[in-house]
């Protein structure tokens, strides 16, 4: 190794660096992920190098090794130095021609001719990979497999470099062979071949954009036009993995998300007076009470009716909090008025960001490969990627919902056996499990509207021998035609999630969609059949509570979700106005939403805040069994109802808060659940 030194200067770019940097196609979430990571993506590329099989010459190693080791360099370096490295021209977007200046740089001299071709051979070091699948556009300028141009050009930078262009196919191969053997060492023996055709003259075509399409989603696919403009003009490395895994069905979709969502050119260089508009918070109007303003604009706003995520606005807030001072952006317009001291902030969605939050809107309950796909424009935008942290954490998302099994056990009482049973959103499989288990001769049936859960679904009971039928799409699409039907149709806590995310008539949180759960429900069963319904339950008295905190870790989490709440108004006194800290007082109902999401945990509050969970009382269940039992009506019955808490809310909630009543007498915690069985007429 040393050859591959000068200076050791990569190595400490690469350790002593602040930048969370990281391979896109090698992760499905943020959480956990080494600021180091291209230190330890380096150490595996010479790893490859070690142990890389076939003729190559010591002096091919050595080269080899002086690329691997200076590839990454321009990701690394601390804040000053990259600010300097801009100062002097390195490009820290393209980290291929960034790492091979500050290559060039580290000599201190003229390079020689090899050291030439070592500076070439780093800035295209996954050019050619990134060809091969689709990733670089005809359009976009990228050098130098893009076109034929780009390929003469190649060949004279070589000749330049009194390197002979062989010579440094075959370089290039070796190098390309260690990048991506830890990715896909079928694309790094494709590369290898790929580059001894060069050496011996063929020459790549430029790549349509149904060519490109092809190779990025793993098959053809119908492009619409402004996908085709995109793929024609714009380069998607960071997006290529998201594309394979959502394959040619959802392909094209996610392609016209980007095409609304991203300019087609890129943005024009700019200095930082240019690209930032300062503000300095005067007397009265503190970063912190902005950051308030905001998320009460928010909350208004879905008070008023309009559902709307606020991921857009959060991100400017933290980072006007983070930079003090706001950045303009193509994605959110916002405008200040001043009354006397007093400062107002409006703040719209410009249609980019109308695009991008439907997109969010459509897919945040969708299978993990979309929202993989979401992951990867809102990193490229700059928004916050903990809206995706469930999501990323599926498996363990699966988990907590599979130990619920004690709770879920209590549904078995009111399924016959023998009949044919609907879970649906099954989730891992536990009350599946469950009814196979205690009823035996029942034929069981899951369907989800998530792709994922079905795909694991189907490879649980393949792999384990289940005769679990899996049906995947909405459950108020399904047709009695196609499912044949149903004994038993269970809701195990869905329909507040149908409820809360399904835009029914255009709109979110619409209560009229819970009689067309029920109706389509009684469609799919069979004269006599049940539906079984277990989910969160309201109060029908609401009266106002006060709630204290013992636990400020778990009370910064509730003024997270106060904040972010998008069901209904929750109408909460913080301690500002009540005067007392760590007291809040609220309705009792928007009480129980509060401390029933927050035992869940911060990972999972940006999803919590998007569900109402307690959306009906015993008395709206009753007054909706009369409508569904009226003379024409679906014919269903509610022939049990009950309500009850969790024990596991208590032993988590006892000792963080204390519930009290106005007069200041202690009160229970209030129930959580509901069961509720209805019955198809004969």
């Amino acid at each position: 190794m040393v050859k591959a030194r000068p200076d050791l200067l990569w190595l400490r770019y690469l350790y002593a660096t602040r930048q969370n940097d990281y391979n896109r196609a090698r992760y499905s979430h943020l959480a956990g992920i080494d600021s180091r990571e291209s230190l330890q993506y380096t150490r595996r590329t010479l790893e490859h190098l070690d142990c890389a099989a076939g003729n190559w010459t010591e002096e091919e190693r050595n080269t080899a090794a002086l690329v691997l080791c200076w590839a990454e360099a321009a990701k690394g370096g601390m804040p000053r130095e990259r600010e300097r490295w801009q100062e002097q021209g390195v490009s820290l977007a393209d980290h291929g021609e960034g790492s091979a200046l500050l290559y060039l740089m580290s000599l201190g001299r003229p390079p020689t001719e090899e050291e030439g071709a070592v500076s070439l051979l780093i800035r295209l070091h996954g050019a050619l990979g990134q060809y091969l699948q689709g990733e670089i556009s005809p359009g976009s300028g990228t050098q130098p497999f893009a076109s034929l141009e780009g390929l003469a050009e190649l060949e004279s930078l070589c000749q330049k470099s009194g390197y002979p262009f062989s010579r440094f196919c075959r370089e290039l191969a070796l190098v390309s062979r260690c990048v991506l053997a830890g990715v896909s060492p079928q694309l790094a023996e494709h590369c290898c071949n790929a580059l001894g055709a060069l050496a011996a003259g063929q020459r790549f075509p430029a790549l349509s954009p149904a060519r490109r399409a092809e190779r990025l989603c793993g098959g053809p696919v119908r492009l619409s036009p402004q996908a085709e403009e995109l793929l024609q003009r714009r380069d998607l490395w960071y997006a290529d993995g998201v594309l394979r895994a959502m394959g040619t069905l959802r392909g094209p979709a996610f392609l016209d998300a980007l095409a609304a969502s991203l300019p087609l050119e890129e943005p024009p260089v700019r200095s930082p007076a240019e690209t930032f508009l300062s503000w300095h918070p005067g007397p009265m109007l503190s970063l912190k009470s902005l950051q308030e303003r905001l998320y009460f604009y928010a909350t208004a706003e879905a008070a008023f009716g309009e559902r709307r995520t606020n991921h857009c606005i959060l991100a400017m807030v933290e980072q006007a909090i983070a930079t003090g001072r706001f950045s303009p952006t193509g994605h959110i317009a916002f405008s200040f008025a001043r009354s006397g001291e007093e400062i107002t902030l409006q703040t719209s969605l410009t249609p980019i960001g109308e695009a991008i939050d439907q997109f969010y809107q459509a897919l945040v309950m969708s299978d993990i490969t979309h929202n993989r796909a979401i992951l990867a424009v809102f990193d490229q935008l700059g928004y916050r990627p903990d809206i995706f942290a469930r999501v990323g954490n599926e498996e363990q998302y699966l988990a907590h919902m599979n130990n619920a099994a004690d709770d879920k056990r209590r549904l078995l009482d009111f399924i016959q056996d023998g009949g044919r049973v609907l879970d649906v959103g099954p989730g891992g499989g536990v009350l599946l499990e469950l009814i196979g288990r205690e009823r035996p001769r029942c034929v069981l049936a899951g369907a989800d509207i998530s792709a994922e859960v079905c795909q694991r679904l189907r490879q649980r009971a393949e792999a384990e021998g289940l005769p679990w039928q899996v049906l995947h799409g909405d459950f108020l699409a399904l047709d009695p035609k196609e499912t044949g039907s149903f004994d038993t149709i269970v809701f195990c806590s869905i329909i507040h999630e149908i409820f809360s995310y399904t835009p029914y008539q255009g709109q979110r949180f619409n209560k009229a969609v819970i009689p067309k759960i029920l109706e389509t429900a009684s469609a799919l069963l069979s004269p006599g059949g049940r539906v079984i319904i277990r989910d969160g339950v309201a109060a029908e008295q609401n009266p106002p509570v006060l709630l204290e905190f013992l636990d400020e870790e778990l009370e910064a989490l509730a003024q997270d979700y106060l904040r972010q709440f998008q069901g209904f108004p929750l109408l909460a006194q913080t301690p500002k106005e009540t005067g007392i800290p760590h007291l809040y007082r609220l309705p009792q109902n928007s009480m129980m939403e509060l401390l029933y999401t927050v035992t869940w945990g911060r990972e999972s509050l940006p999803f919590e805040v998007e569900e109402w969970y307690g959306y009906y009382s015993q008395e709206d269940w009753q007054q909706l069994a009369a409508a569904l039992s009226a003379p024409g009506g679906p014919g269903l019955r509610l022939v049990y109802f009950t309500q009850y808490l969790q024990p596991g809310y208590v032993v988590h909630l006892a000792e963080r808060v204390r519930i009290t009543g106005e007069d200041g007498r202690e009160l229970p915690f209030p129930n959580s659940n509901m069961i509720a069985v209805f019955q198809k007429e004969e």
